[in-house]
């Protein structure tokens, strides 16, 4: 892990990698503007680190694509399991009625 790991899921939206490049060169402007040089030196490196490892290091498009083929996976199995566990559980009923349903006609000649 690194010190400063900005690749991380919660800035996958893209408004909160914005919002956090904004604050950090925002931030530097404020620190400038008070004459204090070293901090709004800092805040620049940091909005400039930000910026390189949010939007120009491929991520989250690399990542992204591989988490959305899992959830995508994932939901399709869980749609396909409930999917069965209704038509087997609606072709038992339907069974236990045409069994009903032939006991009633055999019962009643």
């Amino acid at each position: 892990m690194k010190l400063f790991e900005v690749q991380i899921e919660f800035f996958v939206p893209l408004w909160r990698r914005v919002a956090l490049v904004a604050f950090c060169f925002g931030w530097s402007l404020v620190e400038f503007s008070r004459g204090m040089v070293f901090w709004g030196a800092i805040f620049v490196a940091l909005g400039a680190y930000s910026m390189w490892q949010l939007f120009f290091d491929g991520w989250p498009a690399k990542h992204a694509v591989d988490d959305q083929v899992k959830n995508d996976r994932v939901v399709s199995e869980q749609v396909m399991a409930d999917r069965s566990i209704e038509l087997n559980g609606a072709s038992a009923a339907s069974t236990t009625n045409n069994d009903k349903v032939s006991n009633d006609k055999t019962n009643h000649v």
